[in-house]
């Protein structure tokens, strides 16, 4: 209809009512395209607040799965230390250290820990010593929906820095968690468990406290490994701790600042 009324004006040459129709045309389209940009910009506003949900629930799932590892980690400390001490035999380190140069302020003031004073084992523990110094629960990580945010890349959509950056963190961690466990911990305990069947110690044996005592004390090898326990239970102790207080932060960033 615009079109029809310019080519009529042309014909009449109604030079001031074309300037109008063009301006009315150029109006149109320049609203258009800023109601379509808006309508844009809110369907980005929705689909991050949903990725940022999935995360919400992904993390708070993670936090859940942390208090076992940290309640694992404890348990073999307790052992390991209980054994140590009824052998007789003194642990080198009672701190453990997170070291990595490129993230130092992720881990200001948390980088080091003095390993745990850990209880007295309990009754029921005592009778499975060996098994409850290397037994591990493995942080299994919740990570859908981050990596679905990153695989379709949409990270963009979190116009939120502040949000930006302790996501960032938090993922960092899992990572470092991750690794810990697959090169470190793991690796240690399977190792561990080959020295001890080499000495007769099975997880799937039951052993008498003292014998187990005696063993450990006359023997090395097995020693070592009862301290290596310790020590890398309480590293995986502060790894575990120091996600869960980025995740807390996490869940607040976004109850404040994404809800709908």
């Amino acid at each position: 209809m615009i079109l029809r009324r310019v080519m009529e004006h042309v014909r009449k040459q109604e030079w001031t009512a074309i300037g109008i129709d063009l301006v009315v045309v150029v109006i149109g389209v320049v609203i258009g395209i800023q109601v379509s940009n808006w309508n844009a910009q809110r369907l980005d506003q929705r689909l991050a607040q949903r990725y940022l949900a999935d995360i919400s629930s992904d993390v708070r799932s993670d936090l859940a799965e942390l208090k076992r590892v940290e309640d694992s980690a404890m348990d073999r400390i307790s052992a390991s230390a209980y054994i140590l001490q009824q052998a007789g035999i003194a642990a080198s380190s009672q701190e453990v250290k997170i070291s990595d140069a490129e993230v130092d302020d992720l881990f200001a003031n948390t980088g080091s820990m003095a390993i745990p004073e850990p209880p007295t084992p309990s009754e029921s523990m005592r009778t499975r010593l060996w098994e409850a110094a290397f037994e591990i629960y493995a942080f299994d990580m919740n990570r859908g929906a981050y990596d679905a945010l990153v695989g379709a890349g949409k990270l963009d959509l979190i116009n939120d820095q502040e949000i930006m950056r302790v996501l960032r963190e938090y993922y960092y961690l899992v990572n470092v968690l991750d690794r810990t466990q697959q090169r470190t911990s793991f690796p240690i305990r399977n190792a561990t468990l080959e020295i001890g069947m080499t000495h007769g110690l099975s997880p799937g044996l039951m052993v008498d406290e003292a014998t187990l005592i005696a063993q450990v004390k006359a023997t090395p090898s097995l020693a070592a490994s009862v301290a290596s326990s310790r020590q890398f239970a309480g590293l995986i102790f502060l790894l575990s701790k120091v996600q869960k207080q980025k995740g807390e932060e996490l869940l607040k960033l976004l109850a404040v600042n994404c809800a709908p």
